[in-house]
């Protein structure tokens, strides 16, 4: 398994993805975490002779059940864009959540979108502030810009 999962990394190094695909998806199928994550980015991307969104979908789905973070946001991805055999704002933020508190910044920004818009997630402003603030501690762009924006909107006054 680890064997393969080496051997897929390295073809996809050299831009041999079709033989990358293969070696990952033995190792992938093996139940190796990191293959199925690569795999699932090869199809998504179509490396590897074909693009396959459910195909990447379902391996996705197996490294977020393994614990890879990335693949939570994928899957956050998948959900809230429509790519999911059912597409599910729900889980959308779920996946987005395990990936925010997994540290990653992009999947911090997209959860405190779905907190701030209440997309799957009871709305909060609050709780979207405090994951918008980790994602731009971590240099995050539109975290920045977010942030800045709300820091300067004049204040209501009712």
């Amino acid at each position: 398994m680890e064997e393969a999962y080496k051997k897929g990394y390295e073809y996809a190094q050299a831009g041999s993805y079709i033989d990358a695909a293969k070696e990952l998806k033995k190792a992938a199928d093996a139940g190796h975490n990191k293959a199925q994550y690569n795999l699932a980015l090869c199809l998504h991307e179509g490396l590897g002779g074909y693009q396959a969104y459910i195909e990447a979908f379902h391996y996705f789905k197996k490294a977020a059940e393994g614990g890879h973070a990335r693949a939570h946001y994928m899957l956050g991805c998948y959900y809230g864009m429509g790519f999911a055999p059912e597409p599910s704002e729900k889980e959308a933020a779920k996946h987005f959540k395990t990936a925010a508190l997994s540290g990653l910044a992009e999947a911090q920004y997209n959860y405190a979108v779905c907190l701030s818009e209440g997309k799957g997630v009871s709305q909060s402003d609050d709780q979207a502030i405090v994951f918008l603030e980790l994602a731009a501690t971590q240099g995050h762009e539109d975290a920045k810009r977010v942030l800045k924006a709300k820091e300067e909107a004049p204040l209501k006054s009712s």
